[in-house]
């Protein structure tokens, strides 16, 4: 639940940051799409980049091998469904957590 406010509160914070820049604008004839389109640029990349950001957070064995066919391949549905496949079902590496060193 504390996951899911701290996601509400930053997406809050990110649409005033563009409507009130927007809003702005348009006051001054400025055309009002131009934050919009920056909007979908940004969500377009997230979405392009996904198999490649969700083998990071999984920590995939692969996820060095994802981003690359991911950009390569990822303009083609195919190879996005692919990447998004390999990344969602692939094995996790295991975190080896190195002891901490005492000073004594």
């Amino acid at each position: 639940m504390k996951r899911l406010a701290e996601i509400l509160v930053l997406g809050g914070a990110f649409l005033l940051a563009v409507l009130v820049p927007a809003l702005e604008l348009a006051r001054h004839g400025v055309d009002i799409l131009a934050p919009l389109y920056f909007v979908l640029l940004v969500i377009g990349t997230l979405l392009y980049l996904l198999p490649a950001l969700l083998a990071g957070y999984r920590n995939s064995q692969h996820a060095t091998s994802i981003t690359i066919v991911n950009l390569l391949l990822g303009w083609t549905i195919v190879g996005w469904v692919i990447c998004l496949g390999w990344a969602a079902y692939g094995h996790e590496s295991k975190r080896i957590d190195k002891p901490a060193h005492s000073l004594t």
